[in-house]
């Protein structure tokens, strides 16, 4: 737990789980499962910083079609339809 509060504090509150998992084995050769220490950083309240600051923006337009552009190959898409008529 010592380890894991250090490896926390020396990266500003930067890392998480994922990345206190590899530091355990590269500089003290600790394996450890990521869940143990998913549960020893939320029973400590070890939140990483950078999430609670970040806003998300949702990518997808809102509202609009993307998809509805101009036939600029001149395809035909309408030939399609007259192909399954029995």
């Amino acid at each position: 737990m010592i380890l894991i509060y250090d490896i926390f504090k020396e990266s500003r509150k930067q890392f998480g789980y994922r990345r206190i998992k590899s530091e355990l084995f590269k500089k003290h050769n600790i394996l450890m499962n990521f869940k143990k220490i998913i549960k020893l950083m939320k029973s400590f309240s070890m939140i990483v910083g950078y999430l609670n600051r970040r806003q998300r923006k949702n990518k997808h337009l809102v509202g609009k079609n993307r998809f509805n552009v101009p036939d600029l190959i001149k395809r035909g898409f309408n030939k399609i339809k007259n192909r399954f008529i029995i």
